[in-house]
């Protein structure tokens, strides 16, 4: 159940609204940067202090699908680059990679109404196509996907003689093998059959 103030939800309940998005994206670098659908700048405090969100045309958003089932909420945004503050070379560094998300709905013709919040997150995966980039947003339930320490099992995780393999939420696996302990340097005087190697130090290889 989201809370809202009395005044907001009575503003919801009338035949005509005047309503936008507010969303603030805090970056791994510290970096926030805030944009609204509405036409015009807004100013507004969340309780983190006022902050100037300026206005950003060419932002969709899919439905916002959230699940009763514990799975990971998820939602897409599209934006076209009109804004200095959001760079293609940015993007592309990776630099908006799993950055914090807060979007929150008011009305922009009185803001003391307050606000109700409809996502926080994380991006997901982010890229560019045409021109324009597209986020992928999930919600907080994706930290409980995220595996802490380790489990055993007959298979390895690492790749043989590997330094390491990142795998899903920055597990890293390191293969402890030394490559030095299994080659050797020589030549193969013949092969008898499909799994035995004569090499020319006599000794027979199994492969």
């Amino acid at each position: 159940m989201k809370s809202i103030s009395s005044a907001l939800s009575a503003h919801f309940a009338t035949g005509e609204t005047t309503l936008c998005v507010l969303w603030k994206l805090t970056r791994v670098d510290g970096t926030i940067l805030a944009f609204t659908t509405h036409d015009q700048d807004l100013t507004y405090d969340d309780g983190t202090g006022a902050r100037l969100y300026p206005a950003f045309t060419g932002f969709t958003n899919t439905a916002n699908d959230s699940k009763s089932d514990m799975s990971v909420d998820n939602m897409d945004v599209t934006g076209f680059l009109d804004s200095s503050a959001i760079t293609e070379a940015d993007i592309r560094a990776g630099l908006y990679d799993d950055a914090a998300i807060e979007m929150r709905i008011v009305n922009w013709a009185d803001l003391t109404m307050g606000d109700m919040k409809i996502r926080a997150g994380n991006t997901g995966q982010v890229v560019m196509k045409n021109g324009s980039f597209q986020a992928e947003i999930r919600g907080l339930t994706q930290y409980l996907t995220t595996i802490i320490g380790s489990t055993y099992g007959p298979i390895c995780r690492a790749e043989l003689f590997s330094d390491g393999v990142t795998i899903g939420m920055g597990q890293h696996y390191l293969c402890r093998k030394n490559v030095a302990a299994y080659s050797q340097t020589g030549s193969v005087l013949s092969s008898p059959d499909a799994v035995t190697i004569l090499v020319n130090s006599g000794l027979k290889q199994k492969g």
